[in-house]
C-alpha cells in the first residue's frame, strides 16, 4: 500500500512531466535537441526510488531507501544517472539512435542534477548531502505537489502534442514557471517575517502552516495572506520522558527511519514504553509523507 501511494505521490506531483519538459525546453533553447531523450532519462531516473519503499518497510536501517531518498542525493543522482545512460545508449543504437558516449551521459546527468533542483524548491525537501547527512535540504518556497505548475506542464504538454507550441519556444511556459517561483520566494519571505516561525506553504500559496519552535514545545498554527494568524496548537517536545531517555530512542533505526520521513517529532509516556509522534502529519496538517507517523518503542536502558 505504501508503495502504491509513493508510486502515486510521483505522478502526479510536479515530478514526471515538469521535470522531463524542463531540462527538454534547456536543451531545445541550447540547441542540442539530439539530447533530449537522455536529459528526459536521466530528470525523470531519481524517481525511480517508488519502487525501493518495500526495502525500507522490511529494514528500518535502509530508511534512506524511500521516494526522495538515496537517488535525491548529489550521489544518489550521479549513479542513478550514469546507469541508465549506459542502459540506454546500446538500446537507442540498435534503434538507429547513436549518440556519442560523453555528450549522452553528460546530459542524463545534467537532468537528473536539474530534477534535485526542481525538487529543492519544495517541502519536505531531498538529502543532497547523503551520505555524508541524511539531512534533508528545501528553499520551501513550495508544497510537494505544486498545482501551478503541474497545470502550466499540462498545457503546455498538449499544446506541443497538438502541434500549436514547440520544445525549442518555451518561452510563455518559461515564463509561467519562473512568475511561480519569484512568487512563491516572495511569499515565502513575507510570511515568514510577519508570522515569526518556520512557514510550510499550502498548494494555493494562500494558506500557510507555521511552526514556531520554543525550548520545551512547537506551536503550529495556520496563516491565511488575507486572514492572518489562526488559533495555534501546541505540542510539548517531551511529556514524562527525559532528554536522555529520547537520546537513546532516537538512535535506533526504527526511530531514525521515522525522523527522517517526519516534519517534528514528540515524545511521551506510553505505558512501559515511549511513543513517538508526528504531530502534523498525524493530526492532518500535513499528508506527505503518508507513512511511520507515530511509533511506540520499549524504554531503553544502559
Amino acid at each position: 500500500m505504501t508503495t502504491f501511494l509513493s508510486v502515486s505521490l510521483a505522478f502526479f506531483n510536479v515530478d514526471s512531466l515538469t521535470h522531463a519538459l524542463a531540462i527538454s525546453a534547456v536543451c531545445a533553447v541550447a540547441g542540442l535537441p539530439e539530447l533530449i531523450p537522455f536529459a528526459v532519462l536521466g530528470a525523470v531516473a531519481p524517481d525511480i526510488d517508488v519502487t525501493f519503499q518495500r526495502f525500507s518497510d522490511r529494514d528500518p536501517r535502509l530508511y534512506i531507501l524511500t521516494h526522495g531518498g538515496f537517488t535525491h542525493s548529489f550521489a544518489g543522482a550521479l549513479i542513478v544517472a550514469l546507469s541508465a545512460a549506459l542502459v540506454a545508449l546500446p538500446v537507442m543504437a540498435l534503434a538507429g539512435y547513436g549518440t556519442p558516449l560523453l555528450p549522452a551521459m553528460a546530459a542524463t546527468l545534467a537532468g537528473a542534477l536539474s530534477h534535485l533542483l526542481l525538487d529543492f524548491l519544495a517541502f519536505p525537501g531531498i538529502p543532497l548531502l547523503y551520505p555524508v547527512t541524511d539531512r534533508k535540504f528545501t528553499l520551501g518556497i513550495a508544497a510537494g505537489p505544486t498545482p501551478y505548475l503541474l497545470f502550466a506542464s499540462l498545457v503546455f504538454g498538449v499544446f506541443i502534442v497538438a502541434g500549436r507550441a514547440s520544445i525549442a519556444e518555451p518561452w510563455v511556459y518559461g515564463g509561467f514557471f519562473t512568475l511561480v517561483v519569484l512568487l512563491s520566494g516572495a511569499l515565502k519571505l513575507y510570511v515568514s517575517a510577519r508570522s515569526g516561525g518556520r512557514a510550510i506553504p499550502g498548494f494555493d500559496l494562500v494558506r500557510w502552516l507555521i511552526i514556531a519552535e520554543s525550548a520545551d514545545a512547537y506551536r503550529v498554527y495556520g496563516y491565511h495572506l488575507l486572514n492572518g494568524r489562526q488559533p495555534a496548537t501546541e505540542f510539548p517536545k517531551l511529556a514524562g520522558v527525559s532528554r536522555e531517555e529520547i537520546s537513546l530512542q532516537m538512535a535506533r533505526p526504527e526511530a531514525k527511519r521515522m525522523r527522517y520521513h517526519s516534519y517534528i517529532v514528540t515524545a511521551a509516556r506510553n505505558g512501559d514504553g515511549i511513543e513517538l509522534i508526528d504531530p502534523l502529519r498525524l493530526h492532518g496538517y500535513l499528508w506527505y509523507p503518508p507513512c511511520y507517523k507515530r511509533l511506540l518503542l520499549p524504554v531503553v536502558k544502559r
